[in-house]
């Protein structure tokens, strides 16, 4: 009897290296699976310009109007059109600024473009504000054919109506955002 007993425990040895051995694998798939979908994942770096540039037009949509009604600085009071005053600062009255990182040489280029359109309900031209990289916009113009590439801009629009003094004004926001050096190779 004591011969079965101590045959019965190599056995038991035996199974728990077979059963040991099984589980070393799963061990070595399942880091191998994680390290795979990590590299997948964070292997290319984010693009955000597109939601950047929907950034920028909200900010740009707060600056121009509140609550519906148009900031009393954007429209000239006599003419009725966009103020000179209001367009020349723009960028300082709204606190946005097209600075960008000192690298791959964009200080050379802008690497930001925005365009306001004001109008009435009648598209009668307010005035418009551009700044940046005009560029931008016909690149932009070519994303509309679905010539979709990386190194061109990504771009976001938004229209909205505000009041000022009783009458509508359509509001046409168009902002382009480039950095593809940064966000896609």
């Amino acid at each position: 009897m004591g011969g079965g007993f101590t045959l019965f425990l190599k056995d038991k040895k035996g199974d728990e290296k077979v059963l040991s051995i099984y589980w070393f694998i799963i061990l070595i798939i399942t880091v191998v699976g994680i390290y795979g979908m990590v590299n997948a994942y964070y292997r290319h770096p984010y693009d955000i310009r597109e939601l950047e540039a929907n950034l920028l037009i909200n900010r740009v949509a707060d600056c121009i109007s509140y609550g519906g009604e148009i900031n009393e600085r954007v429209l000239n009071k006599s003419t009725g059109k966009l103020s000179d005053d209001f367009n020349l600062n723009f960028l300082d009255e709204c606190n946005i600024t097209f600075n960008t990182e000192n690298e791959h040489d964009w200080n050379k280029t802008e690497q930001y473009y925005m365009e306001i359109n004001f109008s009435d309900v009648g598209f009668n031209p307010l005035g418009t504000i551009m700044k940046g990289n005009n560029v931008f916009r016909g690149q932009c113009e070519q994303l509309k054919t679905k010539i979709e590439h990386e190194l061109l801009p990504k771009c976001g629009h938004k229209r909205f109506l505000v009041i000022s003094g009783g009458k509508q004004i359509l509001i046409d926001i168009f902002t382009g955002i480039r950095k593809t050096e940064k966000n896609v190779i």
